[in-house]
């Protein structure tokens, strides 16, 4: 929760999220937060999108993108 957001691909920049949320526990959804595939890598513009993860027993959760990650 205290991990700092500088730590993270949606840190500064124009689609940043630190200016408003410093800590990964401040950001909306915490602690449902994490790397999603479309964002790439720095400054994406789909920093703090919400996307649906469905897991193979088909539960679901959302998540606020935060960081870069893989699908699959």
């Amino acid at each position: 929760a205290d991990l700092s957001m500088g730590s993270v691909a949606c840190s500064n920049g124009d689609h940043g999220l630190m200016a408003q949320y410093p800590t990964l526990g401040e950001v909306p959804g915490f602690p449902n937060v994490g790397g999603i595939p479309d964002i790439a890598g720095w400054d994406s513009p789909s920093c703090g999108t919400c996307w649906k993860v469905t897991i193979p027993n088909g539960n679901s959760i959302f998540i606020r993108g935060v960081d870069s990650g893989r699908g699959g």
